[in-house]
């Protein structure tokens, strides 16, 4: 079962499960302070009692027995199945890889939280018929930002903000126009999984011969800076003119991430097939990632840059840089790995999925799949082939 495997991921990672647990727990509070209402936390409840069963947690700790676990974990896992369906979803044809089910997953967990927030900040009735100031509407609270008339001149502006109840890191991205030198304030995006390609015949990576490419050099393809030709910059660009400029467009880590999740792109298109086929590339990834190469050499840079035009070009969306200007880590960038999914068959859509998770209280790798758990060395989880996502962990330094 691909959801099973991948709370198996997961529940390797400490820190996620432990920040699920916590919210889901003040969650819980939140709905029962308020028992004429609902925050709907059946999705959230159920994946963290999988979580929960999958680490042993209530049973003891210690080794255990990986099979009854693992048969827990399969009720659980059904019980969580039946909850995605509640919420109408369904794993069609178009949705079956292991990375957009935890897409789905978390979007889900995060829309049940951010409902119990809504419900948190609701007013009781006196206060809202007194209209008094604490009177704020859920659509106040998650909308603060009107989406703009559309323009075909590209604005350099900031998006609206993104509420996230899921812990999880930021990306950094800031947009310059190469005529004029104007750049636009830093830009946070939620990441929860960083996709990499895979280099095609002819790429590059694969000049020095055909040994596995390093994670590394992926991770630095993905946030290199991108030219965008033929673009329109709403500073030197007049609207009734036809001339296009060029941007740069700089992504780094804005926030490191408690949990990083790395989805290998493995699915390419082929003009041969007429469809997508499974890419074999070979990564070679290290247990120890180093996550420096890939953050600001600063801590991250006020929205209002010095070559802005005005000051009106800065939206609500600079409190949110603000707000994380203190919290972008200085020191911890060093991570890991704690899972790997492996996916194995030659058809992108079809195949099937191991899971291999690290169980810190014995400090042994596993291999789990379906009702197998048989314990693997190290060096064979650092050597294996088809490599679909991998979970690293922050170390956090003792003080």
């Amino acid at each position: 079962m691909l959801l099973l495997c991948l709370a198996q991921a997961l529940s390797s990672c400490d820190a996620f499960c432990a920040d699920l647990a916590s919210r889901v727990a003040w969650a819980a509070d939140v709905e029962a302070d308020n028992p004429s209402a609902t925050a709907g936390l059946s999705l959230s409840v159920q994946l963290n009692r999988l979580l929960a069963g999958l680490r042993g947690e209530g049973r003891g700790e210690g080794d255990g027995d990986g099979e009854t676990r693992q048969a827990s974990g399969e009720v659980d896992a059904l019980e969580l199945l039946n909850a995605l369906r509640d919420r109408e979803w369904d794993r069609t044809a178009g949705q079956q890889d292991a990375h957009e089910l935890l897409a789905t997953l978390l979007q889900a967990v995060n829309e049940e939280l951010l409902q119990a927030e809504r419900l948190r900040r609701q007013p009781s009735l006196t206060t809202a018929s007194a209209g008094g100031p604490d009177c704020v509407t859920p659509e106040v609270i998650e909308v603060n930002h009107q989406p703009e008339p559309s323009s075909a001149i590209v604005s350099l502006r900031s998006p609206p903000e993104q509420r996230s109840w899921v812990r999880c890191g930021l990306t950094q991205t800031r947009v310059k126009c190469l005529d004029c030198g104007v750049r636009s304030p830093a830009r946070l995006e939620v990441q929860h999984c960083v996709s990499l390609c895979l280099p095609t015949r002819g790429d590059v990576l694969l000049s020095n011969g055909s040994g596995p490419v390093p994670l590394q050099q992926l991770l630095l393809r993905a946030f290199r800076v991108e030219l965008i030709r033929r673009a329109r910059c709403d500073r030197c660009c007049q609207p009734d003119d036809d001339r296009t400029v060029t941007l740069s467009k700089t992504t780094r880590l804005a926030r490191a991430p408690a949990t990083l999740v790395l989805h290998l792109q493995r699915a390419a298109w082929s003009a041969a097939h007429g469809c997508p086929v499974k890419s074999g590339a070979s990564v070679a990834y290290p247990l120890l990632l180093d996550l420096r190469q890939l953050m600001p050499a600063s801590p991250l840079p006020s929205p209002v840059d010095t070559e802005s035009p005005s000051s009106g070009d800065v939206d609500d969306f600079t409190s949110i840089v603000e707000s994380h200007r203190q919290s972008i880590p200085l020191a911890n960038k060093l991570y890991r790995l704690v899972a790997v999914i492996v996916h194995y068959g030659d058809d992108t859509s079809e195949g099937h999925y191991l899971a291999y998770r690290w169980h810190r209280p014995t400090r042994r790798w596993w291999c789990i799949s379906d009702d197998s758990v048989l314990p693997v060395s190290e060096s064979a989880v650092l050597a294996l082939h088809d490599v679909y996502m991998l979970f690293y962990e922050q170390l956090v330094p003792s003080i």
